[in-house]
């Protein structure tokens, strides 16, 4: 009975041992094909973000692109929307949508802060001598107009900005 129990123990530790071979190749096998997976997930990401990269690049450029032409005929009160979307060559509709998904405002919006900035910059060189001249320059027919917008804006009429300067 003793050698019958020996032998089972011996026997049951052999395919105990067995079993943890099977197992230890098992788990290293797994966890060999975890790193892959893990590597490809890795590049996929780097992938993406040199996507998005790309793409955040291309976004800017078309932005730039807008800007300048808006930039461009800044001083011109008749700046007409359909005319920048003609030669940006894209639908209205994409056009807006782009415009307001990059920056959270609407096309319109964008050109009056462009306009905007552009006339604190006019008053900060010095370039012009009356709130008049610097609504003109940047494409705004009325003076008054004008004034509402750029203290709305910033918070002071131009006016006053203008006399902050020069004191």
């Amino acid at each position: 009975l003793l050698l019958g129990i020996v032998g089972f123990i011996h026997w049951r530790t052999a395919r105990l041992e067995a079993q943890k071979v099977a197992l230890e190749a098992l788990v290293t096998e797994r966890t060999s094909q975890i790193l892959k997976k893990q590597r490809t997930i890795v590049n996929q990401v780097q992938l993406i973000e040199s996507m998005k990269t790309l793409l955040s690049e291309r976004e800017e450029a078309w932005l730039e692109r807008f800007r300048s032409i808006v930039l461009e005929r800044l001083s011109d009160p008749g700046l007409y929307l359909p005319d920048i979307i003609k030669e940006m060559d894209i639908s209205r509709t994409a056009f807006y949508e782009k415009v307001k998904s990059l920056t959270h405002m609407t096309p319109n919006q964008y050109s009056q802060e462009l306009r905007l900035r552009r006339a604190k910059e006019l008053l900060e060189g010095g370039q012009v001598g009356t709130v008049k001249e610097v609504a003109r320059a940047v494409g705004i027919k009325e003076a008054k107009y004008f004034s509402k917008r750029f203290k709305e804006r910033y918070g002071i009429l131009p006016s006053a900005y203008l006399r902050e300067l020069r004191d």
